[in-house]
C-alpha cells in the first residue's frame, strides 16, 4: 500500500490493475505512437508509475504520470488549481438546516463524487508518456503512449478538471457564482453546487438532484451520491 506501507495481496493488485487499464482503453486516453515520432519532435517522454491502495477489501490502483520539472525556462502556472473556502460549504449546510422541521422541507443536501474524474478532459498540450507494463501493446515494438486525456500526476491536471465541471455544469443552466470560487447556481432550479475537485456539495429538490444525478450517468459520468441528512 503506497500509502500505509502494509504488503498487499498480489492478485489483487493485479485485478486492481488490469480495471485500471480497461477505463484507460474505454476512455482512450492515450494512443499507441512509435517512440521515433518523439524523439524527432523533441518532446519529452513523462514516465508513469502505479498507486496501490487498499479501500474497502480491495485494491484500488491508479496509474499515474510523473510530470516533475518543467521545461527549462518555462512557469508553472499550470499547477494551480482554485478550490471553494470552506466557509461555502457551511453556508450550504446551513442553508439547507434552516429550513426546520415544520420549514419549506424543499431542499436536500447531496454529496456527489466522480470516479477517476481527471480521465474526463481533454489535455491542452502535446503530451508522451511511457506506457505501463500491463499494456500489452508496450512489448510489440519500441511504442510510447500520446495522451488524449489528462491523467493523474499532469501539472495542469486539475485545471483541466475544472474546465470539465464548469463545460458540464453550464450545459446544464449552471452560472458561476462570481463573488467565490468553484461554486455555482442554477437560477431556475434554485440549485447550488460547491465544487471541490472531484467532490461535489449540492443543495436543491430531491427531483433536481435525482435528474442532476441521472443526466450525468446518462452523459457517460461515472459517480456515485449520497443524500445528506436522511
Amino acid at each position: 500500500d503506497d500509502i500505509s506501507g502494509i504488503e498487499l495481496p498480489w492478485e489483487l493488485v493485479r485485478a486492481g490493475r488490469k480495471t485500471e487499464i480497461e477505463c484507460f482503453s474505454e476512455r482512450k486516453v492515450y494512443s499507441v505512437r512509435p517512440r521515433r515520432e518523439a524523439l524527432e519532435k523533441g518532446a519529452r517522454i513523462l514516465g508513469v508509475r502505479w498507486v496501490d491502495t487498499w479501500k474497502n477489501g480491495k485494491v484500488r490502483s491508479r496509474l499515474v504520470c510523473q510530470d516533475f520539472n518543467p521545461e527549462k525556462g518555462k512557469k508553472c502556472d499550470e499547477m494551480f488549481a482554485a478550490t471553494p473556502p470552506l466557509v461555502v460549504s457551511r453556508w450550504l449546510v446551513s442553508l439547507a438546516a434552516s429550513q426546520g422541521v415544520d420549514g419549506p422541507g424543499r431542499n436536500q443536501l447531496m454529496a456527489l463524487d466522480f470516479s477517476k474524474a481527471f480521465l474526463y478532459g481533454d489535455v491542452q498540450r502535446e503530451i508522451y508518456i511511457e506506457l505501463p507494463d500491463e499494456d500489452g501493446r508496450k512489448n510489440a515494438g519500441n511504442s510510447v503512449g500520446l495522451l488524449s486525456k489528462s491523467m493523474y500526476g499532469l501539472r495542469d491536471a486539475p485545471q483541466v478538471w475544472q474546465r470539465v465541471v464548469e463545460s458540464m455544469l453550464r450545459e446544464r443552466g449552471f452560472r458561476k457564482v462570481a463573488c467565490t470560487q468553484c461554486t455555482y447556481y442554477h437560477p431556475g432550479m434554485e440549485m447550488y453546487v460547491v465544487a471541490h475537485v472531484d467532490d461535489f456539495l449540492v443543495l436543491g429538490a430531491r427531483s433536481d438532484l435525482d435528474n442532476l444525478v441521472k443526466g450525468l450517468k446518462q452523459d457517460g459520468y461515472e459517480c456515485t451520491h449520497d443524500l445528506l441528512g436522511n
